[in-house]
């Protein structure tokens, strides 16, 4: 009963088919908390200027659109000098290969220095960050401590767990052992039936669906009884 209360509750909140309990590099930079414990890991390795400089060239190639071309040739040439040249105030270690297609992006031949003149080291640095230190924070004690807040009882979402595929299976087993997998189960079904019918389902396909679900959980008859009362 308890198990059943907490889902209609969630039941009636807006879906979000997110987990908080981000894996990637979006995910993480796409909230707050996470990205604070990303931002203090990174303070801990002494990489937090690569989170900046990826930043930076971001907003640089955002705004170049919208820039004038003398602008835009001061603003990258900021960025370069901070960033990208060595013995630069925050040099981030580029490869000469990189460092060089910068400077070459920074003195074209027309004079005009292009949006994209940071794009090779934003590149770099982006892999860098995906492929290094988001597996390596994902296996620090910062990410741990996120998660455990994450997963306190007075903040935990089902969410969590149903759109994370490493929190999913543990979370089944332990709603099995509850007696309580059916909610899950019916959960999954619906939650699956209305991103096909966003998806555009044919209308034919949208009733015989819901038909599914129906005589599954709701039926006299049904393999996976609900237990919800009549009126629902």
């Amino acid at each position: 009963d308890t198990y059943q209360k907490a889902f209609e509750a969630a039941e009636d909140q807006p879906r979000v088919r997110t987990s908080r309990l981000y894996t990637t590099f979006t995910g993480v930079l796409s909230d707050q908390a996470p990205l604070e414990a990303f931002v203090q890991f990174l303070t801990q390795q002494r990489q937090l200027d690569l989170l900046r400089f990826w930043l930076a060239a971001e907003k640089f190639r955002a705004d170049a659109s919208s820039m004038k071309p003398e602008e835009r040739a001061e603003r990258a040439l900021k960025v370069y000098q901070q960033y990208v040249c060595r013995n630069g105030a925050n040099d981030i270690g580029l490869e000469d290969d990189v460092v060089r297609a910068v400077e070459l992006s920074l003195s074209p031949e027309d004079g005009v220095v292009s949006g994209d003149c940071l794009t090779a080291a934003g590149e770099a640095v982006l892999a860098r960050l995906q492929e290094v230190y988001l597996p390596l924070f994902l296996q620090s004690s910062i990410y741990v401590a996120y998660c455990l807040r994450i997963l306190a009882p007075d903040t935990a979402a089902v969410e969590d767990f149903i759109y994370n595929e490493a929190a999913l299976m543990p979370f089944m087993e332990f709603m099995e052992r509850e007696g309580a997998v059916v909610l899950l189960h019916f959960w999954l079904a619906v939650d699956n039936f209305e991103q096909q019918v966003e998806g555009g389902l044919p209308q034919a396909e949208i009733q015989a669906d819901a038909m599914g679900i129906y005589k599954r959980f709701f039926h006299a008859q049904a393999g996976e009884m609900l237990g919800v009362d009549e009126s629902t």
